[in-house]
């Protein structure tokens, strides 16, 4: 699991695998550790400015 922000948000994302070339995400309650979000796909560049640190 990992705390992902960008301009507009802050979550705990956790890191599901790959498609292609991107990267999967899904949002995550960090206490209850179940999932609560829309998936999302980084690619790299956008893992590497928004990917701040593990939890």
């Amino acid at each position: 699991m990992y705390n992902c922000e960008n301009q507009q948000h802050k979550a705990t994302m956790m890191y599901y695998g790959m498609s292609g070339d991107k990267y999967l995400f899904i949002p995550c309650h960090p206490k209850k550790r179940h999932f609560n979000g829309v998936p999302c796909y980084l690619t790299e560049n956008e893992v590497k400015k928004q990917v701040k640190a593990s939890v």
